[in-house]
């Protein structure tokens, strides 16, 4: 294994053993009827009761239809080493729940709009509340800031390949029933979009990385911050592979330099 690589493993492995002190808390954040749906809650090591730290909330991938919150645990527990308040959401899946992405879109929106009115309990910044997930946990993220309506805007949205271009996503468009403009964030964005970074493979067999492009290109049109990081010959959820994984770690790092451009990381 080249040093290099090595390297990366160690340092990420580190991080990690250092995230997994993190303080864990369960809470329900949505009910409808008899489902619960939860978000748990990573702080960081020497967080005190009464601090207000930024927030990063973050949305599984699955295609809308499967996945759980253990998914993006790994991120969480690094952001949270880092100084953050990690958050996973739960949200509606068809394998489990029957429903569409328009259910998804709304718990997403409940999941943002429950930390910023419980910010106080959960140690947050209810204004720095960053959004992220991967393909279709990435469309919830980028949802927040685009879809109306919009009450609680993310400060910031972190997106590994995600699903900004529904109308051209074959996965969804028998499921949205002529509706697919209405989910759409490549087709919603505004003035006033927060900063965006986009992590995407140029071999990306589900989402093509034009569509992130495109979404870049609407977000610099109006004014908004957007980085596009680029990774060559890469597939769909490459960086999803865990702590181990090159990818993972340089998407990691990367995400790091950007929130800390924004002074949102220490």
């Amino acid at each position: 294994m080249p040093i290099m690589r090595i390297v990366t493993v160690l340092l990420v492995s580190a991080l990690w053993a250092t995230a997994a002190r993190a303080t864990d808390e369960t809470v329900i954040y949505k009910t409808i009827g008899d489902i619960k749906l939860i978000m748990n809650i990573y702080r960081p090591p020497d967080w005190h009761a009464g601090e207000e730290r930024t927030a990063i909330l973050f949305f599984f991938g699955g295609g809308w239809t499967r996945g759980s919150v253990e998914q993006v645990e790994p991120r969480a527990k690094h952001f949270a080493a880092q100084g953050m308040v990690a958050i996973c959401a739960d949200y509606r899946v068809k394998d489990r729940h029957g429903t569409t992405p328009f259910e998804a879109i709304d718990d997403g929106r409940s999941a943002i709009e429950y930390v910023a009115a419980h910010a106080t309990d959960l140690g947050v910044d209810a204004r720095r509340i960053v959004a992220s997930g991967s393909s279709s946990g990435g469309h919830i993220a980028a949802s927040l800031a685009t879809l109306p309506p919009v009450k609680v805007m993310p400060v910031a949205l972190v997106l590994f390949n995600p699903a900004v271009d529904t109308p051209r996503n074959p996965a969804v468009r028998d499921t949205l029933a002529g509706r697919e403009l209405e989910a759409s964030p490549l087709h919603h964005v505004k003035h006033g979009m927060p900063p965006a970074i986009l992590f995407h493979g140029t071999a990306d067999e589900k989402v093509p990385i034009a569509d992130a492009e495109a979404f870049c290109t609407a977000l610099r049109k109006v004014g908004s911050r957007c980085e596009l990081v680029r990774y060559e010959g890469a597939t769909h959820g490459f960086a999803d592979n865990g702590r181990g994984s090159p990818a993972y770690a340089d998407t990691i790092a990367k995400a790091e330099v950007f929130l800390r451009s924004l002074r949102l990381m220490h």
